[in-house]
């Protein structure tokens, strides 16, 4: 898809999700800001597309990252959030606010659609330090399958752990380790059945212990005694769900917090 191409995309992007009230993040980098900045029917398109986020791709400079605030009155950018070190970050966020103390920061992962390329959780764990010091979420890529991005066409994921994993389980142990604040389904396009798998992953996590009756176990490898004696003791039907790992944390978990209702289009 070119960019005349996507730029008719997004347009028709742009009208549903503000029928629905969602906000509208576009992903942008390298020439393409240029073209939009030096380009007047392209700026006016840009405009009118009433956008509320920048994520900002490789490639980009400060001045670029300025004009684009100015010009199309964005609430805010989302930047990356595997490069910086804590001085870096420090730093790019005292100049963000420099512009606009009111700019919106938000921050997501690299994703690649390449094998083994997801990160690694204990990097992950670090990174995500350095945001949680400003308040600033951080979004992590849930695969599809039903329309996976190629060459890989194996669901994008952030993680390379949760690579082949089911999103019910992915939305586990991202909830339940890595303090998910935030997340996007990044591949090609979701369909119903993905999402309601969201929307009832989410409800159960959001519920008190006291009020989840079963909670449902998904053994990946043949289990051992340990593992059934533990699904025994807590009255757990072996339906498939979530991992032995991430059933012992969840009942142990008494009351999840809220999830922001955050969308990237």
């Amino acid at each position: 898809m070119d960019f005349e191409e996507q730029l008719t995309a997004l347009k028709i992007i742009h009208h549903e999700v503000k029928i629905h009230g969602l906000e509208l993040t576009v992903d942008l980098g390298g020439d393409y800001i240029n073209q939009i900045l030096q380009n007047e029917k392209k700026r006016l398109f840009f405009k009118e597309m009433d956008i509320d986020f920048v994520r900002l791709d490789y490639g980009f400079y400060r001045e670029q990252v300025k004009e684009l605030y100015d010009i199309f009155g964005l609430r805010g950018f989302v930047i990356n959030a595997s490069i910086y070190c804590k001085k870096e970050l420090n730093e790019i966020i005292s100049w963000f606010k420099a512009i606009d103390e009111k700019i919106e920061l938000r921050a997501c992962h690299n994703f690649y659609i390449r094998d083994e390329s997801g990160l690694e959780g204990g990097f992950i764990q670090i990174q995500n330090s350095f945001f949680e010091e400003h308040s600033i979420p951080v979004y992590y890529c849930i695969p599809v399958y039903s329309h996976p991005r190629g060459p890989l066409h194996r669901g994008l994921c952030t993680l390379e752990s949760h690579r082949d994993q089911s999103i019910q389980s992915i939305l586990c142990d991202l909830v339940l380790n890595h303090h998910l604040s935030a997340f996007m389904l990044a591949d090609e396009w979701a369909n119903e059945q993905e999402f309601m798998e969201v929307e009832r992953t989410l409800a159960l996590l959001s519920m008190p212990l006291h009020e989840v009756e079963e909670i449902p176990v998904y053994f990946t490898k043949e289990a051992t005694a340990e593992e059934r004696l533990y699904c025994k003791n807590i009255g757990s039907a072996m339906i498939p769900l979530f991992n032995f790992y991430d059933l012992k944390l969840l009942v142990r978990w008494q009351n999840l917090p809220k999830l922001s209702k955050r969308i990237i289009v």
